[in-house]
């Protein structure tokens, strides 16, 4: 899980007004046409054409042997979702791509502020038992939410079946892995840290 912001300079503001071509968009790039078997928009079969997800809504793929998912939240600086800036679509490359417009573009009005964009990704290997339509369905269950009173941002996911994701980790809310991937702090990962674990100079906890 993670949170995309950007930090707008205020001397730009009349270079994005007047280029709706210039914009802040990260971009989740799935893979292929070719290679993917199946999609769903929350848990429905998504049809292939562009559309704009509901705020947040979840994507489902399903690509070679693998289901990734995301579910992402853009929200104002008052902390209101806002619809249509999420895109899911094929480019002309056919490499299917969700868009997350933070700034600019062609609805940009004078004033505005870039959206934050809470994201939760997931990416399982299909089991015996776990079928792709389970997947999507447990994966349009999350419900994102970040809380701009401290520092840093406070980012929370929450599932009916599933333990709470928080970050920054807290006692009431601890990281759910454990430390076996995160061994720096905030994430940050520093020379050496897989090296040890790989090489088995640090154990891995379950």
């Amino acid at each position: 899980m993670g949170r995309l912001h950007y930090e707008r300079p205020e001397d730009e503001e009349e270079r994005f007004l007047n280029d709706p071509m210039f914009y802040c968009e990260p971009r989740v790039l799935f893979g292929l046409r070719d290679a993917i078997q199946e999609v769903r928009i929350g848990n429905v079969d998504w049809g292939g054409g562009d559309i704009q997800l509901q705020p947040g809504q979840s994507v489902a793929v399903s690509y070679g042997d693998l289901y990734y998912g995301i579910v992402p939240l853009l929200l104002t600086e008052d902390g209101k979702a806002r619809q249509g800036h999420a895109r899911l679509a094929y480019s002309e490359d056919t490499e299917l791509r969700l868009h997350l417009r933070l700034y600019g573009g062609k609805s940009l009005q004078r004033g505005d502020h870039p959206l934050d964009c809470i994201v939760l990704v997931d990416v399982q290997e299909p089991g015996p038992d776990g079928s792709f339509a389970a997947f999507a369905e447990s994966l349009s269950h999350w419900s994102l939410s970040q809380d701009l009173s401290g520092d840093p941002v406070q980012i929370r996911a929450e599932h009916p079946d599933l333990p709470i994701i928080s970050f920054p980790y807290t006692e009431t809310y601890p990281d759910p892995i454990g430390d076996a991937l995160h061994i720096s702090p905030d994430l940050t990962l520093r020379p050496g840290d897989l090296v040890n674990l790989i090489s088995g100079d640090e154990p891995i906890d379950p």
